[in-house]
């Protein structure tokens, strides 16, 4: 009887939780925001198809960890993907991928877990980019498309630790260099971000709000996508946004997003891009409507094809480790963690 009271409780909670983002949706779609977050007029915006003719690139990676009691190993398999699209028609893919196929680093450094976390993702974004500038390099896509934002991790991120400081410095040039050979290839620089936990556009709302107004509690209890997934009709997008007005070492006025629903059950995407020159969202947003892939799940093709073919299968790290420690011998260092060997 108890965990059935607490349940009605839940539901209850979630059901009023609900209504009153319906009722902010209602607001948002008969109401011109307005803020200096926003780089056009604040109301809804109705997008366009039209015929797609252009090279698409994609870029994705997986990356695994394995831990041993005095190493940690780091693998990594990323791929570059490329569309060649005539009047919205595939007629060529390219791959483009790393020699040999899975790369590992060793590392050596004694980080806490919470350290090599940061410093494994931070790895994981130095080799996208760096294969994101070998296909910008090779093929000069008109669209370079990444899964995830556009903007290095842990930008104002300051570490006591040396080693993360320094992996954050080296890292926020690879993406600064990125951005000046995007400008130079003439490139428009796409991330999509599959599961946004972004908030931006929710403080930019609230902006608009009276101090005692009733939507602000449930504002900032919500995430973006929350909101606008009842906001938002299929091929709708919100007005462009800043990303940030809080971008250390960059031009904050060059990083733009935006909120899409290409398809009627999915979610709104999140869309960052890089808007060094003008008149891009309508290009953009084309293109996602054009690599769809289904009105269940909205994210582009071309990012799922890069996500396949870029995971591990399962016994190919685990070959890995047996065969280094068939021939490194029994040693300390690769000694599995106990947690690894639990007899329970």
């Amino acid at each position: 009887m108890e965990n059935e009271y607490l349940m009605d409780v839940l539901v209850a909670r979630i059901k009023n939780m609900e209504a009153r983002k319906k009722s902010i949706a209602n607001f948002l779609r008969n109401q011109k925001i307005i803020s200096s977050s926003l780089v056009e007029s604040g109301d809804i915006k109705k997008v366009s198809k039209f015929p797609l003719t252009t090279t698409v690139a994609g870029v994705d990676s997986s990356t695994r960890c394995k831990s041993f009691s005095g190493i940690d190993i780091f693998f990594s398999k990323v791929i570059g993907v490329v569309y060649f699209i005539e009047n919205d028609r595939l007629k060529k893919v390219e791959y483009v991928t790393n020699n040999p196929l899975i790369e590992y680093s060793i590392i050596a450094q004694q980080l806490s877990e919470i350290d090599l976390e940061i410093f494994l993702n931070i790895l994981r974004q130095k080799k996208e980019i760096s294969m994101a500038m070998k296909v910008l390099e090779k093929f000069e896509p008109e669209f370079l498309v990444l899964n995830g934002s556009i903007l290095p991790h842990y930008i104002e991120f300051v570490s006591k630790n040396y080693i993360l400081q320094k992996q954050r410095e080296e890292l926020i040039e690879v993406y600064k260099n990125l951005y000046k050979v995007v400008k130079e290839k003439n490139t428009i620089l796409v991330g999509v971000v599959e599961d946004s936990r972004g908030r931006k556009f929710t403080e930019i709302i609230s902006e608009n709000l009276g101090k005692d107004h009733n939507y602000l509690e449930i504002l900032e209890e919500s995430r973006d996508v929350t909101i606008l997934d009842y906001t938002l009709e299929k091929f709708e997008r919100t007005p462009l946004f800043y990303y940030s007005e809080d971008l250390p070492e960059l031009d904050y006025r060059e990083f733009q997003s935006f909120y899409i629903k290409v398809s009627e059950f999915d979610i709104p995407l999140r869309v960052d891009f890089y808007s060094y020159r003008e008149n891009l969202v309508d290009k953009i947003s084309n293109l996602l409507l054009s690599l769809k892939t289904s009105e269940e799940y909205g994210m582009p093709s071309i990012l799922i094809e890069a996500d396949l073919r870029s995971k591990f299968a399962e016994e190919e790290i685990d070959n890995f480790c047996k065969n280094l420690m068939k021939k490194v011998g029994f040693i300390s260092s690769l000694k599995e963690k106990r947690r690894e060997k639990r007899p329970f």
